[in-house]
């Protein structure tokens, strides 16, 4: 059960075993992160009856990229209202860009300092009351 200051995030990030801007991020915030390492997990996940608050893609995840993910959860009518951030670094300028098209609400450049992903969260999330308190 999540506390009343928590939001689950589900993060879609290749590189699972790495230090990230990302992770760090999520264990610096009143978040409880579920990390998996492709778009196939991360419908796997969701099929167990899993609903995140807020799903952020990496996008240089694998075999099914992050454009092909996102529309997957987005043409579901279940999963399509969940807010989604992509993220990557500036060489994938195109691949994010598809991920925008595909569905995702914002997109962030990497590296990034928590403090700036908390910043761009907030207007993103603005609309939503039960971020207005977390970020």
């Amino acid at each position: 059960m999540l506390g009343a200051s928590e939001i689950q995030v589900l993060i879609v990030e290749k590189e699972l075993n790495s230090a990230s801007d990302i992770r760090d991020w999520a264990f610096r915030n009143p978040v409880l992160p579920v990390f998996v390492s492709s778009g196939l997990d991360a419908l796997i996940w969701l099929g167990k009856g899993n609903i995140p608050d807020l799903i952020m893609v990496d996008s240089g995840i694998e075999p099914m990229d992050g454009p092909d993910f996102i529309k997957t959860i987005k043409a579901s009518g279940f999963f399509q209202d969940i807010p989604v951030l992509a993220f990557g670094y500036p060489e994938n300028h195109h691949m994010l860009a598809n991920m925008r098209q595909a569905g995702a609400g914002e997109h962030i450049f990497l590296p990034i300092k928590a403090a700036f992903i908390n910043e761009r969260l907030k207007g993103f999330l603005a609309l939503s009351e039960k971020f207005q308190d977390i970020f």
